[in-house]
């Protein structure tokens, strides 16, 4: 497959390997933590039932991303934080660099974004942007598997994933019918610093690294150069689009829009 050697004669996973496996993991845990949640949705929240059939599944289909926003926070720590290995100056050139890690969080970004986009696609889904944002998203973790370059540029764009836990938490806590709750309040309060953080300000030393490796652009695969230019751009647009959104919600929120209903007392009786 592509050339590639998933194990060696002892059993031991290439990284290749790892890959493979855990996309195929991933995959699994998805569909799922998806299909069984219609299951046991209804044991944990009452206002399951309540909900329309689009609303269930998309109810279901959000639980998935939860784990892959914490992943993707962790393994870009590790590689983007605390460690050197994609940085310091080297034989291979930074756009070339990969290793057992960049290998398994592709893998594990892989198996989720093709169950997300399948469900969103076939219940049209958070709109057509949520569907170009999944079709953009695949192209480059596919184009970083298949090629092996640009893994470092991959894991920087997956960090903007570690916003959907709490994007989730807002879909919920709507459908829950606690939109006038504080915990709604705070958080969207912590979507909206937490989007500056994740989905803005992580560009801007992002674009600052490209620019810096333009040159190595010229060695890396033709497919790997388009998304380049096409993607990062592409979702930059879009996290400022929607960040405009998450900003009037903030505005309205902070203004009275969403105000604590004080709970009813009964008069006591003279």
């Amino acid at each position: 497959m592509l050339g590639w050697r998933l194990a060696d004669q002892d059993g031991n996973l290439s990284n290749e390997g790892l890959c493979v496996f855990w996309a195929c993991v991933s995959m699994v845990a998805s569909l799922c933590m998806y299909y069984f949640g219609r299951f046991y949705s209804p044991l944990f929240f009452k206002c399951y039932k309540g909900l329309t059939p689009s609303e269930q599944r998309e109810w279901d289909v959000r639980y998935a991303s939860m784990p892959f926003g914490f992943l993707c926070v962790w393994y870009a720590y590790i590689m983007l934080m605390s460690s050197d290995f994609l940085f310091e100056d080297g034989p291979v050139p930074h756009m070339h660099r990969s290793n057992a890690v960049t290998w398994t969080q592709l893998g594990i970004a892989f198996g989720f974004f093709v169950v997300d986009f399948f469900v969103c696609f076939k219940y049209n889904m958070g709109g057509q942007e949520m569907l170009w944002h999944h079709i953009g998203t695949l192209m480059a973790v596919t184009t970083s598997i298949l090629t092996g370059e640009q893994h470092m540029s991959s894991v920087w764009m997956l960090l903007t994933e570690a916003t959907t836990p709490l994007i989730n938490m807002r879909w919920w806590l709507d459908k829950a019918g606690m939109k006038s709750s504080p915990v709604y309040i705070y958080n969207g309060l912590g979507i909206f610093f937490c989007w500056i953080l994740f989905r803005l300000v992580s560009f801007v030393p992002f674009f600052y690294n490209i620019w810096v490796q333009r040159a190595q652009l010229a060695i890396v695969h033709p497919m790997c150069v388009f998304i380049m230019y096409t993607f990062p751009p592409a979702l930059t647009l879009l996290n400022v689009w929607w960040f405009t959104k998450i900003v009037k919600g903030v505005m309205k929120g902070l203004s009275g829009g969403f105000k604590v209903k004080p709970t009813a007392t009964k008069a006591k009786p003279e």
